[in-house]
């Protein structure tokens, strides 16, 4: 039996591109200073400003984290112009965070990293696992863990998984909710 048939060996390639994947947006986030990009930041903000003000007006949270493009002034107060969806989604995670966790000092906080490693790193994980245990199945057992690769780590969809941004959460959700209707 050639070790392409073997599916042990498949296995082993998929978990090895998985790991790979998962290293890759834990340990190479795009969190390089002097500053945040303004998508991850007006979001953080957001969450922050929620959490620990009761509010999702980011005024004082701008002044703390800093000023950016990406935000909009509506009777006096400034909020994020970013689709709410992970927001929403954080706003839990970072309170449990802080449960243990001090407030963030600036837009380079660990506790950042951990919310987005445990929001959307977690859910692109999850649906890039499920992605390849979908094509290890007949017909596409083959060339299962060189889509797996393909998807991982040759298309957006890493920068996507290790950024504070919505698209490649918002793509996982869609490709599990998917899975689990096609699956029941």
């Amino acid at each position: 039996m050639s070790s392409a048939a073997d599916p042990a060996h498949g296995t082993r390639a998929r978990l090895a591109v998985l790991a790979v994947f998962a290293v890759n947006a834990i340990y190479f986030p795009e969190l390089f200073p002097p500053a945040n990009g303004p998508n991850e930041l007006s979001r953080y903000e957001a969450v922050v400003a929620f959490v620990d003000h009761g509010t999702f007006a980011i005024d004082s949270t701008l002044k703390k984290y800093g000023d950016h493009e990406d935000k909009s002034v509506y009777g006096g107060r400034t909020y994020s112009n970013k689709a709410p969806g992970l927001i929403f989604a954080a706003i839990p995670v970072y309170r449990l965070l802080r449960s243990f966790a001090p407030q963030p000092k600036d837009s380079w906080s660990p506790v950042f990293v951990l919310l987005r490693i445990l929001t959307v790193t977690l859910a692109s994980a999850v649906a890039l696992a499920r992605l390849s245990r979908c094509l290890s199945r007949e017909p596409f057992r083959d060339a299962s863990g060189l889509v797996t690769l393909a998807v991982s780590l040759g298309s957006p969809f890493l920068f996507y998984g290790r950024s504070f941004f919505s698209h490649a959460w918002t793509a996982a959700l869609l490709f599990l909710a998917w899975d689990a209707l096609v699956s029941a």
